[in-house]
């Protein structure tokens, strides 16, 4: 699967289940650590589609490296607080 096809998928995904999983989570980091202009955006793209998401109302499913776990998360503040946790530099 080309990278164009792949990132409709996951923005399709993202948007339909608001779930960032452990290996997704992980995927996150690696862009956010990779401290690229390309891969930050790429983050900050998916993170966009997640903020859409709350902004209609509908919960995420976060995954929390602290506690190993996925965590509901349903209001704005809460998301942009797992964003500046985890994502510093990344902007949403």
């Amino acid at each position: 699967m080309d990278a164009i096809a792949y990132n409709r998928q996951l923005d399709s995904k993202l948007a339909a289940s608001g779930e960032v999983n452990q290996e997704l989570f992980f995927k996150f980091t690696d862009a956010h650590s990779y401290d690229a202009a390309s891969s930050v955006g790429w983050l900050e793209a998916k993170l966009r589609v997640l903020q859409s998401r709350i902004s209609r109302g509908e919960a995420l499913s976060l995954y929390e490296p602290e506690t190993k776990s996925q965590r509901i998360v349903a209001t704005i503040a809460e998301f942009e607080s797992w964003v500046s946790i985890n994502f510093p530099s990344a902007e949403v």
